[in-house]
Parts: C-alpha cells; sequence; structure tokens
C-alpha cells in the first residue's frame, strides 16, 4: 500500500451568525494520509479531488460524487495534480471540531473517469495521528487502466520530476 501524507492546517475560522456550524473551529495542524491499495492506481492517476462533508454514510457520499455532486461540500480542493495531494500541497481551512467525511478521488488522464476512490468518518482532532483515507480502485481502473504499464516506476520520482 502507497503512503502519501498531507499535512491539513486549520487556520482561519469563521465567525458568523449561525454559530453552531462554526463555532467550534480549532486551528491545529492536522495530518491526513491518502493511501492506494495499489502503487500503480496512483501512477496512472493524473488529477485529484479531496472533499470534506458533514458526516454521512460513506456509501452515500461516494455515489454522490461519482455522479459529480460536490454541492454540498464544507471544502473542495476542485481539480489539482495528483503529485499535488503527494506533495501536500493541498490544505484545508477553518473546518469544524466535529466529526466529519472526508473523500479522496482520483482521476485517469481524461479528467473525468474516476481510478480511486475513498472515503473516511472522521473528527481530525480526535484521532490518533493522521486521518487516514484509503483508496480502493474503481471498475474503470479494473477494466480500462490496470493492464497499462505506467510512464513511471516510482511515485516520488513522477512527483520530483525525474521519470522521462
Amino acid at each position: 500500500m502507497t503512503r502519501f501524507s498531507l499535512r491539513v492546517r486549520w487556520a482561519v475560522c469563521l465567525v458568523v451568525l449561525a454559530a453552531p456550524l462554526f463555532s467550534a473551529c480549532r486551528t491545529d495542524v492536522v495530518p491526513l494520509s491518502v493511501r492506494f491499495r495499489q502503487e500503480h492506481s496512483f501512477l496512472m492517476s493524473r488529477s485529484a479531488r479531496l472533499l470534506v462533508f458533514e458526516s454521512a454514510p460513506c456509501t452515500d457520499l461516494i455515489q454522490s460524487v461519482r455522479a459529480s455532486s460536490f454541492g454540498d461540500a464544507l471544502f473542495d480542493s476542485g481539480s489539482v495534480q495528483a503529485c499535488d495531494v503527494y506533495n501536500g500541497e493541498v490544505v484545508f481551512e477553518g473546518l469544524p471540531d466535529r466529526e466529519l467525511a472526508f473523500v479522496a478521488l482520483s482521476y485517469d488522464r481524461d479528467g473525468v473517469s474516476l481510478l480511486t476512490e475513498g472515503c473516511r468518518i472522521a473528527n481530525p482532532y480526535d484521532s490518533d495521528g493522521a486521518v487516514v483515507i484509503v483508496q480502493d480502485v474503481t471498475d474503470h481502473y479494473i477494466t480500462e487502466v490496470a493492464a497499462q504499464p505506467a510512464e513511471c516506476s516510482d511515485p516520488q520520482r513522477r512527483c520530483d520530476g525525474s521519470c522521462p
């Protein structure tokens, strides 16, 4: 299993009149770890997306994001390069201190077809260490991508640009 760490910074808490949603924000730095069960699935991923939702069953959230429904996310990184996740360049700011749903996705070259998906329900401040999201491969990966050779055989070399 390949592990990619991402430091999550909780910075500015918004204080609004609807205080119940935001009154428990914290500014602690919380690590987030996105793990791919198959290294090849990361090597074939071109883009990624990280989302945070109010706590809900992961199966429901995965079905929703498969249909490209991201509307009620508390945080949405938008489309970022898969290596941005690897290099820790995506940060979360101002999330509440309560149980949340963390969703990570990675996409094929077309930017639309899902290669991996994962979800974890956690309060980031209650976890021992990092909030870990384990990525499972999708049917698209199994049927269309798994047999293809990766252009680079090492995640670190891929992300630092040292692969041809």
